[in-house]
Formats: structure tokens, C-alpha cells, sequence
């Protein structure tokens, strides 16, 4: 079997009032996993959904999803991509994450992560 590239994706879509979107997400059996002031993650089986405030995160788009991957910087190392496409290069961010960011040619971000390391 061929090593894992990416582990899963995540949706991350736009909300503008948390406790409707609590709400309702709850009411779907989703159950509210971490939660910030611009930022909520729910969980459902083995589904993983996350909601970010319209506007916070915003680097061009409202079509986000989220890929873990196991390692980010060897990932982002072998692509071949055009340097118009790529919003930030792999970098540890203040919410425990190493991350980069691209933008596909329709404008929808793709996030890439994994735990940052110590």
C-alpha cells in the first residue's frame, strides 16, 4: 500500500451568527467540538465540519476545505505549482497547526496541515 499523502479533508464553511449555527448543527446530530470566538468545529461520527465567522479568514473566498496531511512540507515540496496559485507557503500558525494555503484556479482555498511540532 502506497504512503498516505493526505489523511482526510475538512469543509470549513462561512456562519455569521454562532448560536443559530449551533443550533442548528446540533439539531443535524452534530456535536460541537471547539469553539472560538470566530471559529466552531463539530464532529459527527467520523465527519469533522468547521465553521468560520464570514469575514475572518477571509483571503479571497467563501469555498474553503481543510486536508490534513502528515507531513505538510514534504507535501508541498513535490508539487509543482504555479506561484500565483500558492497564498502562504508551509509555516506554523498560533493555533498549533503547520500549514499552507493555495488557491485553485477558481478561487476556492485549500488549506493543508498537520500538527506542529515543538
Amino acid at each position: 500500500m502506497p504512503h498516505r499523502i493526505i489523511w482526510n479533508s475538512v469543509p470549513i464553511l462561512p456562519f455569521a451568527r454562532a448560536k443559530a449555527s449551533v443550533a442548528f448543527y446540533e439539531m443535524l446530530g452534530f456535536e460541537l467540538v471547539h469553539r472560538e470566538k470566530a471559529y466552531l468545529m463539530f464532529r459527527k461520527d467520523q465527519v469533522e465540519l468547521h465553521l468560520a465567522r464570514e469575514g475572518q479568514y477571509d483571503i479571497g473566498s467563501r469555498s474553503t476545505c481543510y486536508f490534513r496531511c502528515p507531513d505538510v512540507d514534504r507535501y508541498f515540496n513535490n508539487l509543482k505549482l504555479a506561484p500565483e496559485l500558492v497564498l502562504s507557503a508551509p509555516q506554523d500558525r498560533s493555533w498549533g497547526m503547520r500549514e499552507f494555503h493555495l488557491r485553485d484556479p477558481f478561487g476556492n482555498v485549500l488549506r493543508f496541515g498537520q500538527p506542529a511540532t515543538e
